[in-house]
């Protein structure tokens, strides 16, 4: 790709996340988004028909690393580690993530962790568990998607082991019978 247009592209995505701290989306102007961004108006709609598309580009971007941690919370042997672990980056991505969920990119994340946690049921072994696959992945990530959004828009109220136990009684445990 070329280097402008990834220059363009980034400085497009750092001002949305910028101006979402102050607004919300719908009260955004893509005249707004480029003056602080630096580029021109018609760049925006270059790599972008609307805010929207914008907003599911950032959280596409950002469910690859929550995919790496949080998949392994539907199959296998390791699931408390792997909810650890997404509790962690979530965390660590706490400012991004509540963005996300607040502004629609939880539907983008919904999506792309289910795709994924689906195809990981078809290869899952079918003896694990009472549950057929495709359920346990449907049903796992909407219930970790939904502890997630529902830590981060509350505010700091409960601790990642907080967030890591209620992620075993309500997502682990019943997708592991």
């Amino acid at each position: 790709m070329d280097l402008r247009k990834v220059k363009s592209r980034q400085a497009l995505q750092r001002a949305l996340l910028a101006l979402l701290d102050h607004k919300p989306l719908a009260d955004i102007s893509v005249k707004e988004l480029t003056d602080l961004a630096g580029v021109g108006y018609a760049t925006f709609f270059r790599h972008y028909p609307a805010l929207d598309d914008l907003l599911r580009d950032i959280a596409g971007d950002a469910v690859g690393p929550l995919l790496e941690r949080g998949l392994p919370l539907l199959f296998g042997e390791a699931r408390k580690d792997a909810a650890h672990a997404l509790v962690r980056h979530v965390a660590e991505n706490r400012r991004l993530w509540t963005l996300l969920l607040s502004q629609g990119g939880g539907s983008v994340l919904r999506e792309q962790f289910g795709n994924a946690a689906r195809l990981l049921a078809e290869q899952s072994a079918q003896g694990e568990g009472t549950l057929p696959p495709g359920l346990r992945a449907h049903f796992g990530v909407r219930g970790a998607v939904d502890i997630i959004a529902w830590w981060l828009l509350r505010g700091p109220d409960h601790s990642e082991a907080e967030i890591v136990q209620l992620l075993v009684q309500l997502v682990i445990e019943p997708t592991s019978k």
